[in-house]
């Protein structure tokens, strides 16, 4: 009988039956000419049927053609597609731990093979980040005769490009399996891929992984503080007791008193779990209805994961102890360029002349005294160490982590000479620098270093290219908080180095910030002005109705005497204390928009007087609206006489929406320019004594840290 031949047909027919995952149709098309054929390629990437079966998740599927093809299996289970995986690299992107066994029984080898990355099937596992077959994969290599720290047996765990398992599940945020691949596998920790970086700098790298440099609202803070990790952090507890376990002989304890202490104290501790396992259901229920819920839990649990990595990678970290101290450190220059050029080419003509001179003496060795000076080019800059690193993406607790462990490393210089404090001010990283600022005797050496171009601490203040205005509200101010950086490094800086002059520039620190900000002050103008105009416009409207209210009163007048008909109504007493608060309210706002609009608009101004008179503006505006809807509903109860309580209720509510809405509307606004509230306190603190002032508000008298003890 002659044999059938596989056709595109028959073959389109059973990759279309995997693909749906019709278990039936595919037993009776696996004939014995398809199962010849296993093989051949069904897809362009090159895969074959089983492939295509374990990429989509069909495991009974793909363990049915496994025990059709009992002869010549491991051919076909070495078989590799066009990106080089085997069915074990496709198996390891998913948890089919069972079928991953059984694949390892029939090909061993393939534990070892490698697609066209140079990845393993256990690299492929940590990538996706499936833990089960990731520890299935890891404890099979681990039992081979090489031991798992030797370096010669971890060529597996990485790549052609020098990425590690570790380098790429913290890339992927599966932090949970790195600390576990951190435990397993010690050598690479400070292992560096092909950038020159080990695994705590991609993490420092990655500010979302951390609480401090996430953006939450209140309600979300809220829900992050209550939503339960307990349950979480026991799995990982458990997971890393039975590793330990594995490594360590277990001793017996003959001790019946230990065991009835023990078996009590288990006891307890269910008894004490029982409240939490509660907490935590309630908890699982919400977030099954509740999508919100489900991330903000996530997101908790990714952070309390990654905190637990950097606990774990910080110790190990010595590379803050390679420093670059560079020779301009404390040098302060206050000559400008044209003099200093001219102290250079007199410095050149005179030894030019003292070589003149040599020549003409018979060529005698050059005095040594007098060196040819060549022309110093500054270092390429490297990889920042992972504390810079964490500093500039403002990671505050794997900075806190390392100088609690490392006091010293505060004092670390970079390749271009920046120092912790440099990095922090360029970043704008407003705790990371109070945290600094909290070290005095560390403050004393930084305030007074210089970087490669001659900067001070200063300077950076005035660096504009590592900032983002996302977190500000408005031009105007980006710029206000600008200039209190300004305000607030001048502080802990020695006052001489204000006039200190830059190498690469030639200019003082305010001169290079006045420079590097024009462009944002004249933004800030613009929209200063635009908003002005705006809400001037808004204030205008409201102060004429409300002028107008009050010559057309409700409920009209008497003609004989002129007095109003409703006039001791309650709710018209109440219309009309609303009415005349709405026109002055108004027309102090407009008095205000109009001082910004006729201000100079200069720089210093932007600090405090122009924020100060749009929070005003702003204050009075919002306040007029909310007096307007509250006349108009006290006409509204006078005109139509309403008697019942609940539709007065309905009444103000309706009048009330317009408000809410202007409300939420211009909240981030009103918040932003809130600041010059704080201002007036400070004012008021520096103005009144002490004894004048509530004890919460009283100032401690303290040093500038530049003044020497």
């Amino acid at each position: 009988m002659a044999r059938a031949e596989t056709t595109p047909d028959t073959m389109r027919a059973l990759y279309k039956s995997i693909l749906h995952g019709n278990m039936a149709e595919v037993k009776t098309q696996l004939c014995p000419a398809i199962m010849g054929d296993l093989s051949r390629p069904v897809t362009p990437r090159g895969d074959t049927i089983l492939h295509a079966a374990i990429s989509m998740r069909h495991e009974s599927i793909a363990r049915e053609i496994l025990k059709k093809c009992k002869q010549g299996t491991v051919p076909l289970l070495s078989k590799q597609n066009a990106m080089g995986d085997t069915v074990l690299h496709e198996a390891a992107t998913t948890n089919m731990t069972c079928l991953a066994k059984d694949l390892l029984i029939l090909a061993p080898d393939l534990l070892d093979m490698r697609n066209k990355l140079g990845e393993t099937a256990l690299f492929r596992a940590a990538h996706y980040g499936k833990r089960e077959m990731f520890e299935l994969l890891a404890d099979i290599f681990d039992k081979k005769e090489l031991e798992p720290n030797q370096k010669e047996a971890l060529d597996h765990l990485k790549r052609h490009d020098g990425t590690t398992i570790l380098h790429i599940t913290i890339l992927a945020e599966f932090f949970d399996i790195a600390l576990d691949i951190a435990h397993r596998y010690k050598v690479l920790v400070n292992d560096k891929d092909r950038r020159g970086m080990i695994g705590l700098q991609l993490l420092s790298s990655n500010p979302l992984a951390f609480k401090s440099s996430s953006n939450c609202g209140f309600f979300k803070k809220l829900i992050y503080h209550c939503v339960p990790t307990q349950d979480t952090e026991k799995k990982e507890s458990c997971r890393r007791d039975t590793h330990e376990s594995d490594h360590q002989p277990k001793q017996p304890s003959s001790n019946d008193f230990l065991i009835c202490v023990q078996c009590l104290s288990m006891v307890v501790r269910k008894l004490i779990s029982v409240p939490r396992k509660i907490y935590a259901s309630i908890w699982r229920f919400l977030c099954l209805g509740w999508p919100v819920m489900e991330n903000i839990s996530k997101e908790k649990i990714k952070h309390k994961s990654a905190l637990k990595l950097a606990h774990l990678l910080i110790p190990k970290d010595l590379s803050w102890e390679q420093s670059e101290y560079i020779e301009v450190e404390d040098r302060i220059s206050i000559r400008k360029a044209a003099a200093r050029a001219e102290e250079e080419e007199a410095a050149k003509k005179l030894k030019e002349k003292k070589r003149q001179l040599d020549r003409i003496d018979g060529g005698g060795t050059p005095d040594r005294s007098w060196p040819e000076e060549l022309p110093r080019t500054p270092p390429e800059e490297g990889q920042p160490i992972s504390l810079l690193l964490a500093t500039s993406t403002g990671i505050v607790e794997i900075v806190e982590e390392i100088l609690k462990l490392y006091p010293q490393a505060v004092e670390h210089v970079s390749d271009m000479g920046h120092n912790i404090l440099h990095v922090a001010i360029q970043y704008r990283q407003l705790k990371i620098f109070r945290i600094v600022k909290s070290k005095e005797i560390a403050m004393f050496r930084l305030v007074r270093q210089l970087d490669q171009r001659g900067y001070t601490v200063l300077h950076h203040v005035g660096v504009t290219k590592f900032q983002t205005r996302g977190t500000h509200s408005g031009p105007a101010f980006h710029l206000q908080e600008e200039l209190r950086w300004l305000k607030r490094v001048k502080r802990i800086m020695p006052p001489h180095y204000e006039m200190h002059l830059s190498k690469e520039h030639d200019e003082t620190a305010q001169e290079f910030f006045d420079r590097t900000h024009k462009k944002l002050l004249k933004e800030a103008k613009q929209w200063l002005k635009r908003t002005s105009e705006s809400c001037s416009t808004v204030a205008v409207l409201i102060a004429t109705v409300a002028f107008a209210a009050a010559y057309t009163v409700p409920g009209g007048s008497d003609q004989s005497t002129g007095v109003p008909v409703l006039l001791y109504d309650y709710f018209f007493l109440i219309f009309t204390v609303m009415d005349v608060l709405s026109l002055a309210s108004s027309l102090t706002s407009v008095v205000m928009f109009l001082s910004i609009l006729t201000s100079p608009f200069e720089l210093e101004s932007f600090r405090h007087s122009l924020p100060r008179k749009l929070t005003l503006g702003f204050t009075f505006l919002f306040f007029s609206v909310a007096v307007t809807m509250l006349a108009f509903a006290a006409t509204i109860v006078l005109i139509v006489h309403l008697k019942r309580r609940l539709t007065r209720t309905l009444i103000y509510t309706a009048a009330f929406l317009p408000v809410s809405i202007f409300a939420i509307l211009q909240f981030p606004l009103y918040v932003a320019s809130l600041s010059a509230v704080n201002f007036t306190r400070k004012l008021i603190r520096k103005v009144l004594p002490n004894f004048c002032l509530p004890r919460r508000f009283r100032k401690n008298p303290t040093l500038p840290i530049y003044k020497s003890q």
